[in-house]
Protein backbone atom coordinates (compact mmCIF):
# COMPACT_ATOMS: atom_id res chain seq x y z
CA UNK A 1 0.00 0.00 0.00
CA UNK A 2 1.42 3.44 -0.89
CA UNK A 3 2.58 5.55 2.03
CA UNK A 4 0.01 8.23 1.16
CA UNK A 5 -2.82 5.71 1.57
CA UNK A 6 -1.54 4.64 4.99
CA UNK A 7 -1.46 8.26 6.16
CA UNK A 8 -4.99 8.81 4.86
CA UNK A 9 -6.40 5.80 6.71
CA UNK A 10 -4.60 6.65 9.97
CA UNK A 11 -5.95 10.18 9.80
CA UNK A 12 -9.44 8.86 9.12
CA UNK A 13 -9.30 6.40 12.03
CA UNK A 14 -8.26 9.18 14.42
CA UNK A 15 -11.01 11.46 13.12
CA UNK A 16 -13.56 8.68 13.42
CA UNK A 17 -12.71 8.02 17.07
CA UNK A 18 -12.88 11.73 17.86
CA UNK A 19 -16.17 12.03 15.98
CA UNK A 20 -17.75 9.15 17.86
CA UNK A 21 -18.40 11.48 20.79
CA UNK A 22 -20.98 13.30 18.68
CA UNK A 23 -21.72 11.30 15.52
CA UNK A 24 -20.41 8.16 13.88
CA UNK A 25 -20.82 9.73 10.39
CA UNK A 26 -17.63 11.61 9.41
CA UNK A 27 -18.30 15.23 8.46
CA UNK A 28 -16.00 15.53 5.44
CA UNK A 29 -16.99 14.05 2.08
CA UNK A 30 -13.78 12.04 1.64
CA UNK A 31 -13.90 10.51 5.11
CA UNK A 32 -17.60 9.76 4.67
CA UNK A 33 -16.71 7.87 1.48
CA UNK A 34 -14.21 5.73 3.41
CA UNK A 35 -16.78 5.11 6.18
CA UNK A 36 -19.58 4.32 3.71
CA UNK A 37 -17.40 1.96 1.69
CA UNK A 38 -16.49 -0.02 4.82
CA UNK A 39 -20.12 -0.04 6.00
CA UNK A 40 -21.42 -1.23 2.63
CA UNK A 41 -18.69 -3.82 2.07
CA UNK A 42 -19.31 -5.57 5.39
CA UNK A 43 -23.08 -5.56 4.99
CA UNK A 44 -22.90 -6.76 1.39
CA UNK A 45 -20.69 -9.69 2.44
CA UNK A 46 -23.11 -11.00 5.10
CA UNK A 47 -26.30 -8.91 5.41
CA UNK A 48 -28.11 -11.45 7.58
CA UNK A 49 -25.30 -11.30 10.16
CA UNK A 50 -26.48 -7.77 10.88
CA UNK A 51 -30.19 -8.62 10.83
CA UNK A 52 -30.57 -7.15 7.33
CA UNK A 53 -31.64 -8.53 3.96
CA UNK A 54 -29.95 -8.93 0.59
CA UNK A 55 -32.25 -6.17 -0.65
CA UNK A 56 -30.90 -3.82 2.01
CA UNK A 57 -27.34 -4.63 0.97
CA UNK A 58 -28.10 -4.13 -2.73
CA UNK A 59 -29.77 -0.76 -2.15
CA UNK A 60 -26.88 0.39 0.05
CA UNK A 61 -24.28 -0.74 -2.49
CA UNK A 62 -26.08 1.17 -5.24
CA UNK A 63 -26.18 4.37 -3.18
CA UNK A 64 -22.52 3.90 -2.29
CA UNK A 65 -21.54 3.54 -5.94
CA UNK A 66 -23.59 6.59 -6.93
CA UNK A 67 -21.97 8.68 -4.22
CA UNK A 68 -18.48 7.48 -5.16
CA UNK A 69 -18.98 8.49 -8.80
CA UNK A 70 -20.51 11.83 -7.82
CA UNK A 71 -17.70 12.58 -5.38
CA UNK A 72 -15.05 11.87 -8.01
CA UNK A 73 -16.80 14.16 -10.50
CA UNK A 74 -17.12 16.93 -7.92
CA UNK A 75 -13.44 16.69 -6.94
CA UNK A 76 -11.99 16.32 -10.43
CA UNK A 77 -10.69 19.65 -11.68
CA UNK A 78 -11.95 18.94 -15.19
CA UNK A 79 -15.51 18.15 -14.19
CA UNK A 80 -15.97 20.10 -10.95
CA UNK A 81 -18.71 22.71 -11.14
CA UNK A 82 -22.02 23.73 -9.59
CA UNK A 83 -23.91 20.84 -11.18
CA UNK A 84 -21.46 18.12 -10.12
CA UNK A 85 -21.16 19.53 -6.60
CA UNK A 86 -24.95 19.61 -6.32
CA UNK A 87 -25.16 16.03 -7.58
CA UNK A 88 -22.54 15.00 -5.04
CA UNK A 89 -24.46 16.64 -2.19
CA UNK A 90 -27.68 14.90 -3.25
CA UNK A 91 -25.94 11.54 -3.56
CA UNK A 92 -24.38 11.97 -0.11
CA UNK A 93 -27.69 12.92 1.48
CA UNK A 94 -29.40 9.84 0.01
CA UNK A 95 -26.58 7.48 1.00
CA UNK A 96 -26.27 8.94 4.48
CA UNK A 97 -30.01 8.77 5.16
CA UNK A 98 -30.21 5.11 4.16
CA UNK A 99 -27.02 4.22 6.04
CA UNK A 100 -28.42 5.81 9.20
CA UNK A 101 -31.65 3.88 8.74
CA UNK A 102 -29.75 0.59 8.56
CA UNK A 103 -27.46 1.58 11.43
CA UNK A 104 -30.49 2.23 13.62
CA UNK A 105 -31.81 -1.25 12.90
CA UNK A 106 -28.40 -2.78 13.63
CA UNK A 107 -27.97 -0.85 16.88
CA UNK A 108 -31.37 -2.10 18.10
CA UNK A 109 -30.62 -5.72 17.18
CA UNK A 110 -29.45 -7.60 20.27
CA UNK A 111 -28.12 -10.42 18.09
CA UNK A 112 -25.49 -8.14 16.58
CA UNK A 113 -22.40 -8.06 18.78
CA UNK A 114 -20.60 -4.93 19.92
CA UNK A 115 -17.57 -6.10 17.93
CA UNK A 116 -19.64 -6.21 14.75
CA UNK A 117 -20.99 -2.71 15.41
CA UNK A 118 -17.48 -1.45 16.07
CA UNK A 119 -16.28 -2.96 12.79
CA UNK A 120 -19.10 -1.12 11.02
CA UNK A 121 -17.92 2.04 12.79
CA UNK A 122 -21.29 2.88 14.25
CA UNK A 123 -22.01 3.90 17.83
CA UNK A 124 -22.13 1.03 20.33
CA UNK A 125 -24.89 2.04 22.70
CA UNK A 126 -24.58 1.34 26.38
CA UNK A 127 -27.08 -1.25 27.57
CA UNK A 128 -26.43 -0.81 31.28
CA UNK A 129 -26.38 2.30 33.37
CA UNK A 130 -23.33 3.31 35.31
CA UNK A 131 -24.28 2.82 38.97
CA UNK A 132 -24.45 5.97 41.06
CA UNK A 133 -21.89 5.76 43.88
CA UNK A 134 -22.65 6.54 47.50
CA UNK A 135 -22.40 10.27 48.29
CA UNK A 136 -19.02 11.26 49.69
CA UNK A 137 -20.03 14.50 51.40
CA UNK A 138 -21.93 15.24 54.59
CA UNK A 139 -25.26 17.02 54.95
CA UNK A 140 -25.34 19.94 57.36
CA UNK A 141 -28.48 20.26 59.50
CA UNK A 142 -29.60 23.61 60.91
CA UNK A 143 -32.37 24.39 63.37
CA UNK A 144 -34.75 27.04 61.96
CA UNK A 145 -37.55 27.37 64.53
CA UNK A 146 -39.54 25.53 67.18
CA UNK A 147 -43.31 25.94 67.44
CA UNK A 148 -46.09 24.10 69.20
CA UNK A 149 -45.08 20.41 69.01
CA UNK A 150 -43.06 21.03 65.85
CA UNK A 151 -39.50 21.70 64.76
CA UNK A 152 -38.46 23.25 61.47
CA UNK A 153 -35.00 22.44 60.14
CA UNK A 154 -33.10 22.90 56.93
CA UNK A 155 -30.29 21.05 55.21
CA UNK A 156 -27.36 21.94 52.97
CA UNK A 157 -24.42 20.01 51.69
CA UNK A 158 -21.10 20.77 53.34
CA UNK A 159 -19.57 21.65 49.97
CA UNK A 160 -22.38 24.06 48.98
CA UNK A 161 -23.54 25.74 52.21
CA UNK A 162 -25.40 28.50 50.35
CA UNK A 163 -27.38 26.16 48.10
CA UNK A 164 -30.44 24.00 48.68
CA UNK A 165 -29.28 21.43 46.15
CA UNK A 166 -28.36 17.96 47.23
CA UNK A 167 -25.05 16.51 45.97
CA UNK A 168 -24.88 14.56 42.71
CA UNK A 169 -26.52 11.15 42.95
CA UNK A 170 -28.40 11.90 46.15
CA UNK A 171 -32.10 11.09 45.92
CA UNK A 172 -32.99 12.36 49.39
CA UNK A 173 -31.81 13.28 52.84
CA UNK A 174 -32.39 10.31 55.13
CA UNK A 175 -33.28 11.92 58.46
CA UNK A 176 -33.09 10.02 61.73
CA UNK A 177 -34.24 11.31 65.09
CA UNK A 178 -34.62 10.16 68.65
CA UNK A 179 -37.09 11.39 71.27
CA UNK A 180 -35.49 11.17 74.72
CA UNK A 181 -35.92 12.63 78.15
CA UNK A 182 -33.92 15.81 78.60
CA UNK A 183 -30.34 15.04 79.53
CA UNK A 184 -30.54 11.45 78.23
CA UNK A 185 -28.21 10.12 75.56
CA UNK A 186 -29.99 8.12 72.83
CA UNK A 187 -29.12 4.45 72.44
CA UNK A 188 -29.98 1.95 69.74
CA UNK A 189 -31.70 2.66 66.43
CA UNK A 190 -33.46 5.96 65.86
CA UNK A 191 -37.09 6.23 66.89
CA UNK A 192 -37.98 7.63 63.48
CA UNK A 193 -36.41 7.62 60.02
CA UNK A 194 -37.79 9.54 57.06
CA UNK A 195 -36.55 10.53 53.59
CA UNK A 196 -36.64 14.31 53.13
CA UNK A 197 -36.52 15.96 49.72
CA UNK A 198 -37.39 19.59 50.50
CA UNK A 199 -35.71 22.19 52.63
CA UNK A 200 -36.66 23.63 55.02
CA UNK A 201 -38.86 20.88 56.45
CA UNK A 202 -40.99 20.42 59.55
CA UNK A 203 -41.18 17.51 62.00
CA UNK A 204 -44.35 17.27 64.09
CA UNK A 205 -44.74 15.65 67.50
CA UNK A 206 -47.49 14.43 69.81
CA UNK A 207 -48.48 15.76 73.20
CA UNK A 208 -46.59 12.90 74.84
CA UNK A 209 -43.35 14.31 73.43
CA UNK A 210 -43.73 17.74 75.03
CA UNK A 211 -40.80 18.56 77.30
CA UNK A 212 -38.60 15.86 75.76
CA UNK A 213 -35.60 16.38 73.54
CA UNK A 214 -35.42 15.58 69.83
CA UNK A 215 -31.97 14.68 68.54
CA UNK A 216 -31.49 14.74 64.77
CA UNK A 217 -28.87 13.42 62.38
CA UNK A 218 -28.95 12.59 58.69
CA UNK A 219 -27.21 11.04 55.67
CA UNK A 220 -27.49 11.52 51.95
CA UNK A 221 -28.95 8.44 50.27
CA UNK A 222 -29.09 7.36 46.61
CA UNK A 223 -32.11 5.94 44.81
CA UNK A 224 -30.62 2.45 45.24
CA UNK A 225 -30.18 2.89 48.99
CA UNK A 226 -26.48 3.68 49.18
CA UNK A 227 -25.81 5.91 52.18
CA UNK A 228 -23.30 8.70 52.61
CA UNK A 229 -21.58 10.13 55.66
CA UNK A 230 -23.36 11.13 58.90
CA UNK A 231 -24.20 14.79 59.38
CA UNK A 232 -23.77 16.95 62.43
CA UNK A 233 -26.25 16.50 65.30
CA UNK A 234 -29.02 18.99 66.05
CA UNK A 235 -30.77 18.94 69.43
CA UNK A 236 -34.00 20.80 70.35
CA UNK A 237 -36.68 20.61 73.04
CA UNK A 238 -40.26 19.82 72.03
CA UNK A 239 -42.46 22.68 73.16
CA UNK A 240 -46.14 22.43 74.08
CA UNK A 241 -49.06 24.43 72.77
CA UNK A 242 -48.85 28.17 73.07
CA UNK A 243 -51.64 30.34 74.40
Amino acid sequence: MPASCVITMVTYNINWRQNMATDYIPPTDSNFMVWLSNFSTLITATPTAYGLTTGNATTLAGLTSTYSDALMAAQNGETRGPSTVSAKDTARANAEAYARELATLIQANKSVTNEQKTNLRITVRKTTRTPVPAPTTRPVLSFVSGGAMAHTLRYNDETTPDSRKRPFGSAALMLSWWIVSTGTTPTGPANFVRPITNTPFTIEFTSGDVGKTAIYSAKWVTATGLEGLISNTVTATVMGTTS
